[in-house]
């Protein structure tokens, strides 16, 4: 176990735009002790999308690069004289595409995982048009066994670029075998609806707030997404803000206009974000910028964020791309994965690809 010192601000994005930008505010300047361990640290130039919770003995993964789902035991700590800690994970399919994007959970072990063909490596290529999507199908598959079940549910060819995936809540008496699901398009500005029981996709919501920002030097906007008790959550990377959506629980349509929760130019170019239960309000973990920031809401109904992880020139998270939760024992944790030296190459001789970070909070 280890204790990291954090300081400054890095500019990395899980939608892979390989920019170094000078940031010199001092806000950053600060330092943070963080109780941080790794479980693997994969060779460069391996990128890590996305991560979910699946069970006590596994973490799914998603990559960008190569184009695999993998399995990672949560409490497998590298030792330092073997970073790799290959014994820690295991791939459990390599897909056609060049690239997976986000995972979501739709039940009874199965999951629903975005892929296209974007290219990261050795430079960024978007790929509109490219993206499918897969059933991920575990109900047969334990930790190091085979029994995994990949299917091609549809492809999406008037997609851009999707990233973060969100199923809704089943109505209580819902006869649906899966749940209705919500994707973030960054290059179009908009969430997708797609619905897993007939394969059929429509646009959910789109508002100037998902638009990419006019000064981004990439057209990228709406990013990270997430639901949780009512409200439908997103970052718009270049715009350095946090939305939250109501939507209606009976229709799962919208319910209103976005609510700004967080503007600010020092807030993270927002990759994908965790959330967790507090009283009243829940608590965001943000990735984006090298770091990892938590949102909460304070007295007077103001959000406010605060960083604890992370930095320009610290390389324990660099180029962090998603956080997932979980409990080892009665702790709840979070896992934060990243994708390395390729999402921060500001950083004078850091040579090395994505890892898996398990932090306290």
């Amino acid at each position: 176990m280890h204790y990291y010192t954090f300081s400054s601000f890095a500019y990395s994005l899980v939608v892979f735009i390989l920019i170094s930008i000078p940031f010199t505010n001092s806000r950053f300047n600060n330092t943070t002790v963080v109780q941080l361990e790794t479980l693997t640290t994969y060779p460069f130039p391996t990128v890590i999308s996305d991560a979910i919770w699946h069970s006590k003995d596994s973490l799914l993964l998603t990559f960008t690069t190569p184009a695999e789902l993998q399995s990672i035991t949560p409490n497998a700590i590298a030792d330092p004289k073997n970073p790799d800690n290959k014994a820690a994970y295991q791939i459990l399919h390599s897909f056609d595409e060049q690239a997976c994007g986000g995972i979501a959970y739709l039940g009874n072990d199965k999951y629903l995982l975005v892929t296209s063909n974007l290219q990261v490596f050795p430079k960024t290529n978007p790929a509109p048009g490219t993206h499918s999507l897969y059933i991920i199908n575990l109900e047969a598959w334990t930790e190091g066994t085979k029994g995994v079940v990949v299917n091609k549910l549809v492809g999406l060819p008037e997609a851009k670029w999707l990233i973060s995936i969100v199923p809704l809540p089943k109505s209580k008496n819902s006869t649906r075998k899966f749940p209705l699901v919500l994707i973030s398009d960054a290059m179009a500005g908009s969430i997708l609806q797609f619905d897993p029981d007939t394969k059929q996709s429509a646009t959910w919501f789109t508002h100037p707030s998902m638009q990419p920002s006019p000064k981004a030097d990439v057209p990228v906007g709406i990013n990270g997404l997430r639901y949780f008790n009512g409200y439908v959550y997103y970052t718009n990377t270049f715009a350095h803000s946090l939305y939250r959506l109501a939507v209606c629980d009976d229709s799962w349509t919208p319910n209103g206009k976005p609510e700004l929760m967080i503007q600010d130019p020092e807030f993270p170019h927002g990759a994908n974000f965790e959330i967790q239960k507090a009283p009243g309000v829940p608590q965001l973990y943000v990735t984006g910028s090298n770091r990892v920031v938590k949102v909460a809401m304070v007295d007077g109904g103001r959000w406010t964020w605060t960083d604890i992880a992370g930095g320009a020139n610290d390389t324990i998270v660099a180029g962090a791309t998603s956080a997932v939760k979980g409990r080892v024992g009665l702790k709840e944790k979070m896992w934060v994965v990243t994708g390395g030296s390729l999402l921060s190459p500001w950083i004078k001789g850091f040579r090395e690809g994505g890892k898996v970070v398990r932090m306290d909070i």
